[in-house]
């Protein structure tokens, strides 16, 4: 199940997709070429989130 949220960074909010896997949480920030992160739960993935964004 993918879940669409936005995340806000000192660059501004941008909105990434989180997609559950066996061992957590993969994201992508479908605006921003490239960035792709991984977190064990929803919040550890908006943090890696927003760590890849800045």
């Amino acid at each position: 199940m993918k879940k669409r949220i936005i995340v806000k960074t000192k660059y501004g909010e941008h909105k990434i997709i989180l997609e559950k896997d066996k061992r957590g949480y993969v994201v992508v920030a479908p605006g921003l070429k490239g960035v792709v992160t991984w977190g064990k739960d929803v919040k550890h993935a908006k943090e890696m989130a927003q760590e890849a964004i800045e």
